[in-house]
């Protein structure tokens, strides 16, 4: 819902490659080329048009399920740029709600995992502390109707400019489970993030 289709599949390229898009160079355009055409093969679809309400979420899917041949997970980037419906006077948080339990039944209706994006509202910039369910903007709604939450969190993201880290070599990162309906919580594991091209891997020290 955010970025075009051309611009995703740009990103994910990058990502593969591990090149920063800001020092490319001209040697890098048939590695680049090589490794778009290789994703086109994956069956993934892209739906960017913008601003789709829920039920248009759920005919787009439908769509996809019927053009792929099947369908085992939708991706919503992000929560933020769903038009939340609602009656008049309805609160945001209300109408935020509306649109978490109109994915949950989706995701029933259609036997597969739904897994929305959404911004962290950090209170408290603090490298040392993880992000935690409060820190979910209009955390309620979101909280209360999601089977798992799992938050990303980069504790180099929050230190000062002069102790940044390299942006070339991996981070140290965290996918922290937080809910967890039918399992643990509260139990982190480790990735890698490099900065230069946003893609998260496996850790290996």
């Amino acid at each position: 819902l955010e970025m075009t289709r051309r611009a995703v599949m740009g990103r994910m390229a990058l990502s593969e490659c591990n090149l920063n898009h800001l020092s490319l160079t001209p040697s890098d355009d048939e590695r680049l080329t090589h490794t778009a055409h290789t994703l086109a093969q994956y069956p993934i679809a892209i739906c960017h048009d913008p601003g789709l309400r829920v039920g248009e979420i759920g005919r787009e899917s439908r769509e996809m399920e019927r053009t792929l041949g099947g369908l085992d997970v939708i991706l919503i980037d992000h929560i933020g740029y769903i038009p939340h419906e609602g009656e008049p006077g309805d609160s945001k948080a209300a109408r935020i709600g509306n649109t978490t339990k109109a994915l949950t039944r989706l995701a029933k209706s259609m036997q597969v995992a739904v897994l929305c994006l959404s911004q962290l509202r950090r209170s408290d910039y603090d490298a040392a502390k993880a992000p935690d369910l409060d820190d979910l903007r209009e955390s309620g709604d979101l909280e209360q109707d999601a089977r798992q939450v799992w938050m990303l969190h980069r504790p180099g993201y929050y230190a000062p400019f002069a102790e940044k880290p390299d942006q070339t070599a991996p981070q140290k990162a965290l996918v922290i489970v937080r809910k967890n309906h039918n399992g643990p919580r509260d139990i982190s594991i480790p990735l890698a993030f490099v900065e230069q091209s946003a893609k998260f891997a496996e850790w290996s020290q």
